[in-house]
């Protein structure tokens, strides 16, 4: 059999606890290739940019995959997957996966065929895969016997089967393809998914049909293109006024190890400040739209924001959500603007009420606004007992004093060796309490930490360094937010 083994990796192989994504570079050790998900129905994969920009910098020969849904229009579909690639196709295949099942109103091979001429109208010239299994294919597609023309039609494109099996030497093929005639082979979806970079225990594999003279001939490595420099905040202490009760102090720390501590203070009563958390959907079943920080600031023009709650997304994903941005859901309780848009419990929840007074974990009848994390971190102005001490992340983090009256947002950088190496939660307790916090919770963290002002010109400003998917100065697209107005 083929030695030329390939993966492929969505979303679900990026661990949003983590700053790293997918190690692409420790994936080329053992893979040729990576077929990576460009999305579904109307969402495009969260990850596919950075997956598809962190694979093309690991010279690893890339392909894109789009899951077909039938509750969606297959040429809309067909749109945005080309959009949301930007014109760099990649080298191997684009693979439209035939697979589902829900029974949408396009549901039938007559709309693939939709799709496929759609598909080859954007992306002239370019070579198209279709991605399916025998059985799936055989019951849905046309008919070899009464619908042989039509069957005939899928032939143009070549074929990525799936067929799962210990003992097999090759693949079970449908009509109207022979035998052999594939060029890609999942043959596991069972692969070490540490062992190929990614943060899932599993990851699909693939074979090529053919050596690796006849793959690199086929497929060309791509030509990588030096990232630009992040541009980091200095490693200088600094702490100044940046509006009215409002004070940024910037830590620096050699011990335990390089640490970046970043700070926002915040006078409640000088500065009059007002709350807004990212509002979600406007009806039922709520979800929000993915955004990174900077775009949270821009679009609701608040002067101060810190990235929100742990999210998951939703299954079957819902549409749609402007400009490719998945939608997506907090895992803990959430409200914009009196809206409850998740009653889901959490371990510690920031409140506001009607009357712009701010509690951690003490809900008020009349919840305005409200953002969760996974847990407190300091109580009554102690540290809570059995947070963990041994895992050096990112992180975000709220405080507020004993009266109310003040509160911080803070953020410490990680995962930038020499520069900023990130804290345990219990060191994340220690520095809010040494900041004279009485109640504190953390948020999000990983890649998600971000703290931002807005500057001078009314941009984003950020003030900390995120690192998102093993590249510094990226931030991640996020559920939800705290953000501040002043006067």
């Amino acid at each position: 059999m083929s030695q030329v083994i390939g993966t492929d990796v969505s979303f679900y192989d990026n661990s949003s606890s983590t700053p790293q994504g997918v190690d692409f570079v420790k994936m080329h050790s053992l893979a040729q290739f990576t077929i990576i998900r460009a999305g579904q129905n109307l969402w495009v994969d969260s990850d596919i940019k950075s997956n598809w920009s962190a694979a093309k910098q690991a010279g690893i020969p890339r392909g894109s995959y789009w899951f077909y849904d039938s509750r969606t229009d297959p040429k809309a579909q067909a749109d945005l997957w080309v959009s949301a690639l930007g014109g760099d196709f990649g080298e191997l295949p684009m693979f439209l996966d035939l697979e589902e099942t829900y029974g949408g109103p396009y549901a039938g091979w007559k709309n693939w065929v939709t799709f496929l001429e759609r598909l080859k109208s954007n992306a002239p010239g370019k070579e198209i895969c279709i991605y399916t299994a025998y059985y799936y294919f055989r019951d849905y597609a046309p008919n070899a016997s009464t619908d042989l023309k039509d069957l005939q039609y899928f032939r143009q494109y070549t074929l990525w089967i799936a067929n799962y099996g210990a003992n097999l030497t090759s693949p079970l093929v449908p009509q109207p393809w022979g035998a052999n005639e594939w060029l890609f082979w999942q043959y596991t979806p069972q692969g070490d998914g540490s062992a190929y970079g990614s943060e899932s225990d599993v990851i699909d594999l693939s074979y090529f049909n053919g050596t690796l003279d006849a793959f690199k001939a086929r497929f060309p490595l791509p030509t990588p293109v030096p990232p630009p420099s992040p541009t980091l905040p200095p490693a200088t202490p600094l702490k100044k006024k940046v509006a009215h009760g409002v004070n940024y102090v910037r830590e620096v720390r050699q011990a335990p190890r390089p640490l970046m501590i970043h700070v926002l203070a915040i006078d409640l009563d000088i500065s009059q400040a007002t709350f807004l958390v990212t509002p979600a959907s406007s009806s039922k079943p709520y979800y929000l739209c993915a955004r990174t920080t900077s775009q949270f600031l821009k679009e609701f023009g608040v002067q101060f924001a810190i990235n929100g709650d742990v999210f998951t997304y939703p299954n079957p994903p819902v549409n749609p959500c402007p400009q490719g941005r998945p939608a997506v859901q907090v895992a803990g309780y959430a409200a914009s603007g009196g809206t409850i848009y998740s009653t889901n419990s959490a371990r510690a929840t920031f409140y506001v009420d009607r009357k712009n007074r701010i509690t951690i974990n003490a809900r008020p009848w009349n919840v305005l606004q409200a953002v969760s994390g996974d847990c407190l971190l300091v109580a009554n102005g102690k540290t809570v007992s059995g947070l963990d001490a041994r895992q050096l992340n990112s992180r975000s983090a709220l405080g507020i004093t004993s009266n109310g009256r003040r509160m911080l947002m803070m953020v410490v950088d990680g995962s930038q060796p020499g520069y900023s190496e990130g804290v345990s939660l219990l060191e994340l307790a220690d520095l809010l309490v040494y900041f004279g916090m009485y109640t504190a919770m953390n948020l999000d963290g990983g890649g998600s930490s971000a703290l931002l002002m807005q500057g001078s010109d009314k941009l984003p400003q950020v003030l900390n360094a995120p690192v998102a998917n093993h590249t510094p100065g990226l931030e991640s697209a996020v559920a939800n937010h705290l953000g501040i107005y002043v006067r």
